[in-house]
C-alpha cells in the first residue's frame, strides 16, 4: 500500500482531461491523466536552406513530453516534489531508447486561482504570471 501511495500522485478530478494551455503567447495541448501523468504535445518546425539557397520550412513534427502531476492543497505541482526515485529515473532512461521523453528532474508549482469545468486559471509560482488552461475536446 505504501509503495502505491508513493508512486501515484494525488490527482484532482476537476483537472483530468484535455486542455489548451495559454502561457507566454504559446498555445500548448496538454492532457492531465487520472494516473497522474501529464502529456504535453510540442510541435517543432525548422527552416533549412534548399539546394538553391531558398529557406524551406520543414514539416512540423509533434513531440510528446511526459511528466507527473498532482494537486497539493491550493497548488498544481508538475514534476517531482523531491529527488526522483531510482525506479522513475531508470524508467526515464529506458524510455529515452524508445525516443520517449519522460521528465523526472523538473519541478514547477502553480497557485490555483480559479477552477471551473471549462477553464482553470493558475499563477506561476516562480514569476507570478497568470496561466490559463481551457478545456479541449480532443483526446491526446
Amino acid at each position: 500500500m505504501l509503495a502505491a501511495v508513493a508512486f501515484y500522485p494525488r490527482v484532482d478530478s476537476r483537472f483530468v482531461g484535455s486542455w489548451q494551455l495559454h502561457a507566454e503567447s504559446e498555445l500548448l495541448p496538454v492532457y492531465l491523466g487520472r494516473d497522474g501523468l501529464m502529456t504535453v504535445t510540442v510541435t517543432t518546425q525548422v527552416t533549412i536552406a534548399g539546394p538553391d539557397g531558398t529557406p524551406t520550412p520543414s514539416t512540423p513534427e509533434p513531440e510528446k513530453i511526459y511528466q507527473r502531476w498532482q494537486v497539493t492543497g491550493d497548488k498544481l505541482v508538475i514534476g517531482e516534489t523531491g529527488r526522483p526515485s531510482f525506479v522513475l529515473s531508470a524508467i526515464s532512461r529506458a524510455l529515452e531508447y524508445l525516443d520517449v521523453e519522460f521528465i523526472v528532474d523538473a519541478h514547477e508549482e502553480f497557485n490555483i486561482v480559479s477552477v471551473s469545468p471549462d477553464e482553470i486559471v493558475l499563477k506561476d509560482g516562480s514569476d507570478g504570471e497568470l496561466v490559463r488552461m481551457v478545456r479541449h475536446t480532443d483526446d491526446p
